[in-house]
């Protein structure tokens, strides 16, 4: 998120400088030019009050969007916490480390991990899938668990 934040902030800082420097310019060498470098000689002192302003404005905005977004994300991690909160003991357990994993894992990796019977992982699998906490897919002789993606994205923001 502050990757795309800077890439859209700093080309905006830097067309901002290359167009008061180029005002600056072309006030600098006189009252006589025509066209439209005459109307940003004629206007700089406006064109950079407008900037400044459109600056602010555009800075007000964008604080406001990450705040909401930020707001958000901690209402659906809550969210999501709160749902664990439900589960049983060994339902959590399951639903942890899948979250801590990137989501996936196979079925036979669980039940080693987890200390749990493979009997008991399958069970505890399927009333997490009748919950729709995670869905099982085939894969080879056993299955590939995969925890909701937005469970998944909550959890691990947490």
């Amino acid at each position: 998120m502050k990757s795309s934040i800077r890439s859209v902030i700093i080309p905006g800082l830097v067309c901002a400088v290359l167009l008061l420097f180029l005002i600056a310019t072309f006030t600098y060498q006189g009252n006589n030019a025509e066209g439209i470098v005459g109307f940003f000689v004629r206007n700089n002192v406006s064109l950079m009050i407008a900037l400044t302003l459109f600056s602010l404005g555009t800075g007000a905005a964008l604080v406001l969007l990450l705040e909401r977004e930020k707001l958000q994300r901690s209402a659906a991690s809550g969210t999501a916490h709160l749902l664990v909160s439900f589960l049983s003991a060994d339902e959590r357990t399951i639903v942890d480390h899948l979250a801590r994993n990137g989501g996936t894992a196979l079925q036979s990796q669980l039940s080693s991990l987890t200390s749990f019977s493979a009997v008991r992982t399958h069970r505890v699998l399927g009333r997490l899938q009748a919950k729709r906490f995670l869905t099982l897919e085939r894969y080879g002789k056993t299955n590939k668990t995969i925890l909701a993606t937005e469970l998944c994205l909550a959890l691990a923001k947490a």
